[in-house]
């Protein structure tokens, strides 16, 4: 889970607000105005306007492309949204090649843009000299975006064309320039029942939508969790059980020892020995195993971090030193007592 958190989607996700409405061309003019209201905001950082499929973390609209190499057709399954041209900067999106949307009535009828996954399956050169089919006409390709994680970290990054919305609008994205507080989501519910009484403020974070991908995988580390504390503390419990008898049995050894001058730190390694052997030699087996199937588990993602060694180095330590100070704790509580009572006890 800290590989996720800490893993670059590529758009931005933190302190942005999605506005969802029903999908309806004939409000795009109040939609516009709606937009603009939210800008001269002083909170408000920029506004976007979203079509079907530009939410990140829902699921994708797809559909089939045709996608002009060279002068020949080449039909593939893609997935698409539409945005306006505020959605790229006001996400954080990147643009490696080309432009972006510039709100002109020429990129609305003739401009697309696609990302890097989609110039890699189609092996572009010079993916700004290339055609898409989109909305029943070729649209010429005018920029190539940053691969961004539309989908959780568990699907690889599709090929995917982004057009310039047709009046249609099911989101709005309003970027705030820091946290957002009550009084300010007051203030744009107010703008928004002005424009449309008739339709709820129906609103969203980003960041929760993205999280909420991960919300099974939370639970199974919480109960990994619990379940590998219980399991440690049940273990250490049944070693200081055993060690606490076996002490308890050979206490006028103890008591012998201690009267020819035997110190506590010599009977403890005496006693340490004996298990500290078979706790490193049940580390040795279990590390190259837990190596291999923790190898092979990561490798049925598309992204995944690199094994820390470290893991394997300072957790048999601390297993160790646990242990010692359980071993110790158990002997602590014999050798404190007089030798001449340790040797006459029955």
């Amino acid at each position: 889970m800290a590989f996720i958190k800490r893993y670059d989607l590529g758009f931005r996700k933190d302190n942005v607000m999605v506005i969802t409405s029903p999908l309806d061309s004939s409000r795009h003019e109040k939609f516009e105005i709606f937009k603009h209201s939210l800008q001269r905001k002083q909170y408000v950082r920029s506004v976007a306007l979203g079509g079907l499929g530009a939410l990140p973390g829902s699921n994708p609209e797809m559909g089939s492309a045709t996608l002009k190499t060279d002068g020949k057709d080449d039909v593939r399954m893609v997935s698409y949204n539409a945005v306006d041209e505020d959605y790229l900067p006001s996400l954080g999106i990147k643009i490696i090649q080309g432009r972006n949307f510039d709100g002109r009535l020429n990129d609305f009828k003739n401009s697309i843009l696609v990302n890097e996954a989609l110039v890699r399956m189609m092996r572009w050169e010079n993916a700004l000299a290339q055609q898409i089919a989109w909305k029943g006409g070729f649209r010429n390709v005018i920029g190539v975006v940053k691969d961004f994680h539309f989908l959780s970290l568990y699907n690889k990054v599709e090929p995917q064309v982004i057009g310039y919305h047709a009046n249609e609008v099911s989101y709005v994205f309003v970027v705030f320039d820091e946290m957002r507080f009550s009084d300010q989501i007051e203030s744009i519910g107010q703008e928004w029942n002005k424009l449309f009484p008739d339709e709820p403020f129906d609103y969203s974070f980003l960041d929760d939508s993205v999280n909420a991908q991960y919300q099974n995988e939370e639970k199974a580390m919480r109960v990994f969790t619990y379940f590998s504390a219980l399991t440690i503390i049940i273990s250490f419990l049944g070693l200081f059980g055993l060690t606490s008898l076996t002490v308890y049995q050979r206490k006028k050894e103890i008591g012998i020892r201690k009267i020819i001058g035997a110190e506590f730190f010599s009977i403890l390694i005496l006693f340490a020995k004996e298990y500290l052997g078979l706790i490193i030699l049940s580390i040795l087996l279990v590390s190259p195993v837990s190596w291999f199937l923790m190898k092979q588990w990561l490798e049925t993602f598309p992204y995944r971090g690199p094994m820390n060694p470290f893991t394997f180095i300072v957790t048999p330590v601390v297993v160790i030193m646990i242990s010692l100070c359980t071993i110790a704790f158990s002997i602590s509580r014999i050798s404190t007592s007089k030798p001449v009572t340790l040797i006459s006890d029955n």
